[in-house]
């Protein structure tokens, strides 16, 4: 939204010029001038949606760095709270309140997902509820066996946390793994800004030299 408010505000500046100048050079540095390539039989649908998917391409790596920054400081930091305590058994499992998590809507949410501490982290109360589904589907099926009638599927209902009293850790097998996943040095925001420059100077350059490639692999297969 903040994108689609500055022509408005250049306008209301008398600056209507200045932002369709800001257009055209955009548009300059970063167009993509294609020729005819009979041979390779690409369709102009093709050609002229490959400027948007190179572009996506590199926005995607942008986006996919400062991804990993907020991944490291946001959740990295619950990880690595959870190291520093030694909660690498059930017996030293702690709490969100213990560790200083209990107002983190984030780690709630990814504890939630199921994906961002996938294999790594554990809950005391959500092992034991698990435990209570196996042996609770087993003997379903065992009654089922002893009846020879057929049975409703044993379907328990999905564990809930209750973020209060749930503890946590991780296996001390999984310690290295977390740390190295979880690093604190060597993702910061210097690093994302220094990949996305790097990803504009590729994108342009990509943009520039795309056409002679795609003019080079043309003509060989004109000479086939």
């Amino acid at each position: 939204m903040l994108i689609n408010q500055i022509p408005l505000f250049l306008t209301a500046q008398g600056g209507d010029t200045l932002w369709g100048l800001i257009k055209e050079v955009l548009d300059d540095f970063f167009s993509l001038d294609l020729g005819n390539y009979n041979n390779l039989g690409l369709s102009s649908v093709t050609l002229s949606g490959l400027r948007g998917a190179i572009i996506a391409l590199y926005i995607g790596v942008i986006l996919a760095s400062f991804a990993a920054v907020f991944n490291k400081k946001a959740h990295g930091g619950f990880i690595r709270a959870l190291l520093e305590c030694d909660c690498t058994s059930a017996e030293k499992a702690k709490t969100l309140s213990e560790l200083g998590y209990e107002r983190s809507a984030v780690v709630k949410s990814a504890v939630k997902s199921k994906s961002v501490y996938r294999g790594m982290l554990c809950c005391v109360e959500k092992e034991e509820y698990d435990k209570k589904v196996t042996f609770g589907r087993s003997l379903h099926a065992l009654r089922a066996a002893e009846s020879g009638e057929k049975r409703a599927q044993y379907e328990p209902a999905d564990y809930k946390y209750d973020f209060s009293t749930a503890h946590f850790y991780i296996p001390e097998r999984l310690r290295y793994d977390a740390e190295f996943r979880f690093e604190k040095k060597g993702s910061g925001i210097g690093a994302a800004i220094l990949v996305s420059i790097a990803s504009v100077v590729l994108m342009w350059a990509t943009l520039k030299i795309m056409p002679d490639i795609l003019q080079f692999f043309d003509n060989f297969v004109g000479r086939i």
